[in-house]
């Protein structure tokens, strides 16, 4: 049976790990497509450009939630391509990151949520949680330039709306026969340990 599996959470939090961790776990018992957001379509293209050329995360919240939902609409037509073939989809990002990201740069939420509610619901949506602290710590060893997004408060902000995904959860199921199936992971452990709950997680698919 084939299953669309989401990860999410701020810069730094580990879900290219335990994405990688998954795909290891699953490979040998379905057929895997591994996509992320932005996708690599036009539209995925222009947001990887803007957030690498602009520094301030407060500016440009409209045109950032217009810009990943315009991007969204020609991925969901992929990735249901990819389930109908009998696929399972591993996604690295997908609209929980435009109600976190966008909201927190701010943009309406309302807006935001009638927005998600157009795209197919995953089967298991896993928000890797870590301090702002923390991700802060990891993203500097990178040793990268920091995009726009990377900087503490505005993770900070970010990871109070991803602690409130359930609730918001509450919001998309309501009134629709969606059914979100969002579950917080300690990411604040090491590799090994956050992979034995995604693992669980994982099983009860």
């Amino acid at each position: 049976m084939t299953k669309f599996i989401v990860f999410e959470g701020i810069d730094g939090c580990g879900k290219g790990t335990q994405i990688l961790n998954a795909i290891d776990l699953l490979k040998d018992h379905t057929t895997l497509f591994v996509t992320k957001e932005p996708s690599t379509l036009k539209t995925g293209k222009l947001i990887k450009r803007l957030l690498k050329e602009q520094d301030d995360p407060k500016t440009n919240a409209e045109l950032f939630t217009n810009l990943y939902t315009k991007d969204r609409k020609e991925h969901n037509k992929i990735i249901l391509k990819q389930l109908n073939q009998g696929h399972t989809v591993i996604c690295d990002r997908y609209y929980y990151s435009t109600i976190a990201y966008q909201q927190a740069q701010g943009d309406n939420i309302k807006k935001i949520l009638k927005q998600s509610k157009k795209f197919l619901v995953p089967d298991l949506t896993l928000v890797i949680d870590i301090p702002a602290e923390t991700a802060m710590q990891r993203l500097k060893a990178r040793g990268k330039k920091k995009e726009k997004f990377e900087k503490q408060k505005f993770l900070e902000e970010l990871r109070e709306t991803y602690l409130k995904m359930p609730y918001y959860e509450k919001i998309l199921d309501k009134n629709s026969d969606r059914k979100e199936n969002i579950i917080i992971i300690d990411g604040n452990r090491k590799p090994e340990k956050v992979f034995e709950q995604i693992k669980e997680e994982l099983k009860k698919l």
